[in-house]
């Protein structure tokens, strides 16, 4: 198995891993058995031609290949069997980079009359160490996007002595 998160999205034929750059050729698995993963859909997607990173000046930047898996952060298969995959575009996340906004999680609301479209929103989790956390709202059926909500103050509490947000 991987070393991506516990939980593995499945679909009708079976589930799937993201898997962390470091010592695997692919960052998409498809899960086979207990014991056993297979690279998902090819090694082809999870390869980039280019390779993984770019230099310009002496700087390393992440590749910005479109068409390929760079490094797939999350994933979710929606009740149609569609799976859908959040891909940072980094082939690794160093902790100065941590300190930058990175998208992290993907949920969905499926539901019909969340939206005036009927088609559902998707909402993209990102994280940051300087606490510009926050998620951004795709309405499904027009691509648009709804809102970015960073440190929104839902309500705020005290548990022992924590702030709750």
């Amino acid at each position: 198995m991987t070393n991506g998160p516990l939980d593995s999205p499945c679909r009708k034929k079976g589930g799937f891993s993201p898997a962390i750059r470091v010592g695997h050729v692919y960052t998409l698995g498809e899960i086979i058995d207990e014991t056993a993963e297979v690279t998902y859909p090819n090694l082809e997607l999870n390869k980039p031609p280019q390779g993984l990173s770019n230099v310009s000046n002496s700087i390393t930047f992440s590749s910005n290949d479109e068409g390929h898996f760079i490094s797939v952060q999350a994933l979710y298969v929606t009740p149609d069997d569609t799976l859908w995959v959040l891909d940072t575009g980094r082939p690794s996340i160093t902790q100065e980079e941590k300190l930058n906004a990175y998208m992290n999680d993907l949920r969905f609301d499926l539901r019909s009359n969340i939206t005036e479209s009927k088609g559902g929103i998707v909402y993209i989790i990102y994280s940051s160490n300087e606490g510009r956390t926050g998620f951004i709202m795709i309405d499904l059926a027009t691509g648009r996007v709804k809102g970015s909500l960073t440190n929104i103050l839902q309500f705020h509490d005290s548990v022992d002595g924590g702030a709750i947000y």
